[in-house]
């Protein structure tokens, strides 16, 4: 069975994920670039690595968007003690 995954799947793991994983997801992203460089998959095989691929690359997008909103609001805000992630209050 093959899922079909869209820009709302990713965009759902994405919410799932921590600023904590990107490195991990950047490592594995690297991986998935040396397979495809070596050219040795078969053409299926390299469809499900080039979604893997894609899937990562906006996960991680997502985090450093997310990222890049933290800062900025840090910014704003003159705020200097760090954000928390999850469902914290911050009152």
């Amino acid at each position: 069975m093959q899922s079909n995954q869209g820009p709302e799947s990713a965009s759902a793991d994405s919410k799932h994920a921590d600023l904590k994983d990107f490195e991990r997801l950047m490592e594995e992203l690297q991986g998935i670039v040396g397979q495809m460089e070596k050219g040795e998959q078969t053409l299926e095989q390299s469809l499900s690595t080039f979604e893997r691929g894609v899937t990562l690359t906006r996960i991680c997008q997502s985090l450093l968007d997310t990222a890049e909103q933290r800062v900025q609001i840090l910014l704003e805000s003159g705020q200097k003690e760090p954000w928390k992630s999850g469902t914290e209050s911050t009152d």
